[in-house]
């Protein structure tokens, strides 16, 4: 069942509205942060551990609130790019590590996060705009994994 226009910016409990705004505020320290001529790069980590926390736990435990899971869909974007950004470094380095996880894996799961807010939002002008930065945020990180290898069912008998 879609959600209607009235219904994208509504939250389940007062709970699932406390948790959203302390991942928001925490992206916000995020961003305060990394605007910083030389950031600390603990202290950027933190900040995207808390948000992930905050978001994670109010899609957890509240799914059909769109607005959290579609901004625990950036917080896994955006934690893939700092992933990928550290392999990048530790290769210009010359010390290669092997990431803790995957980047691939992380722009997936916010691909699938997107994709079902895609398939919840309703209509209304909200519904649509929630529904097309959706359809936008999972074509990019889609676009940041490496390509589906189709498997020729003759080769491989």
């Amino acid at each position: 069942m879609g959600f209607f226009h009235r219904r994208v910016r509504r939250f389940t409990k007062a709970e699932s509205f406390r948790q959203f705004m302390e991942g928001v505020r925490t992206l916000q320290m995020y961003d305060a942060e990394a605007d910083k001529k030389e950031p600390d790069e603990d202290l950027l980590n933190q900040h995207l551990d808390n948000a992930e926390k905050f978001f994670r736990g109010c899609v957890e435990t509240y799914p059909n609130d769109l607005l959290p899971r579609y901004y625990f869909g950036i917080v896994l974007s955006v934690r893939a790019q700092v992933v990928q950004a550290r392999e990048f470094r530790s290769e210009l380095e010359k010390k290669p590590e092997p990431p803790a996880v995957s980047p691939e894996r992380l722009f997936l799961q916010a691909a699938k996060h997107f994709e079902k807010i895609a398939q919840q939002v309703g209509g209304g002008k909200d519904g649509r705009d929630l529904l097309a930065f959706s359809q936008y945020n999972q074509a990019q990180a889609l676009a940041k994994t490496p390509p589906i290898q189709k498997v020729d069912p003759v080769k491989n008998l």
